[in-house]
C-alpha cells in the first residue's frame, strides 16, 4: 500500500493504500510540472477522470466509500485533505491537516506524521482531525507502505513499524528494505515492496511482509528497475505504475502475479508520466 518523499524536497510518489478490489487509479503526481490529472485503470485501458489539484508528494487512502489523499507538495508542504467520490467522479476539499506535510503516510481515516511525532484521526462525519498518538516515530521520508487488520497497521522500511490503534502503542518488526521509496501495496494481508534505490543502484528487488508470523519473503526480481512507482492490485495480482530510474521518469504499468509468481508488460499510460503520484486500488 502505498510511495514517498526522498529525503528533502525531490518530487516521488507515494505508496498506495489498498482501496478494493478491480481497479486501480493513479492521482496527481509530478512530470515537468505538477499534475492535477486522475487516471483510472479498469485492468486493460486507462481512463481520464476528474481532475484533482495539481500536487506531488501525497498520501491516498480508502475510508467510508472515498478516496481521501492527505497533504502534498508543490513548492511547500501543503495541509491538504481532499476527497474524491469515484461512483459520481468528484474532488471535495475537506478539513485541513492539523500540520502541513509533505511527507506523511496513511491507511483508513489515519494519517501518519513523522516530522513531527503525531498520529492523527479524521472522522468524516464531523469533518475533523484529532491527535491519537504523540511520540517519536524514528522512521523518515522512507516509507514502504501499509497494512491494515482493523486494529492493526504497518508502515516503515528499516525498521518496519506496527501501530496498535486500540492500545495506542507502536513497535518495531522484521524487515529486509535495506532501499529507499520501494514501491508498495497490499493483497490478502500481505504487503509487496517492490524496487527501491539503493545508494546510487536502482533495484528491481521484490519482496512480502506476512504480518500473521512476521516474515519477509524475497519473490521474483520485477522487469523494470526503478523507485517512487504507485502500486495497487485485483484478487491475484499486483501492479506497479510509473516511477522513475537512470532514463528518467516512467510511465510503465507493469504486473505481478501472486500464483504463477511471474512478472508481465500491462498497457502503460500513454504517455502520461506519473512520478509523485498516489495509487489507489
Amino acid at each position: 500500500m502505498k510511495i514517498i518523499f526522498d529525503y528533502k524536497y525531490k518530487k516521488i510518489p507515494i505508496q498506495p493504500v489498498d482501496v478494493g478490489h478491480k481497479f486501480g487509479y493513479v492521482i496527481s503526481g509530478y512530470d515537468t510540472t505538477y499534475l492535477s490529472t486522475t487516471r483510472f485503470y479498469n485492468l486493460s485501458t486507462w481512463t481520464n477522470k476528474a481532475n484533482n489539484i495539481a500536487i506531488s508528494n501525497i498520501k491516498g487512502t480508502y475510508w467510508e466509500n472515498k478516496i481521501y489523499i492527505y497533504g502534498g507538495y508543490d513548492g511547500a508542504h501543503r495541509d491538504y485533505n481532499r476527497e474524491y467520490d469515484y461512483q459520481n467522479d468528484s474532488w471535495a476539499t475537506r478539513q485541513h491537516l492539523i500540520s502541513p506535510r509533505g511527507q506523511n503516510e496513511s491507511c483508513d481515516n489515519l494519517n501518519i506524521d513523522q516530522d513531527n511525532n503525531r498520529i492523527d484521526e479524521y472522522s468524516s462525519q464531523s469533518d475533523a482531525w484529532t491527535n491519537i498518538y504523540n511520540n517519536t516515530l524514528n522512521d523518515k521520508w522512507q516509507i514502504s507502505g501499509w497494512l491494515k487488520n482493523q486494529t492493526d497497521y504497518y508502515w516503515g522500511q528499516s525498521p518496519f513499524h506496527h501501530f496498535n490503534k486500540t492500545t495506542l502503542t507502536v513497535n518495531t518488526v522484521s524487515a529486509n528494505l535495506a532501499r529507499n521509496v520501494p514501491g508498495a501495496t497490499t493483497l490478502n494481508d500481505i504487503i509487496y515492496a517492490m524496487n527501491g534505490q539503493n545508494g546510487s543502484t536502482y533495484t528491481s528487488d521484490v519482496g512480502s511482509y506476512d504480518h500473521s508470523n512476521d516474515t519477509w519473503t524475497t519473490l521474483t526480481s520485477c522487469i523494470i528497475n526503478g523507485y517512487a512507482h504507485s502500486g495497487f492490485n485485483d484478487t491475484q495480482h499486483v501492479f506497479l505504475a510509473g516511477g522513475q530510474n537512470g532514463s528518467g521518469r516512467l510511465n510503465d504499468l507493469v504486473k505481478y502475479d501472486t500464483s504463477s509468481t511471474a512478472w508481465s508488460t500491462e498497457q502503460d499510460m500513454n504517455g502520461d508520466v506519473k512520478y509523485g503520484a498516489s495509487g489507489q486500488n
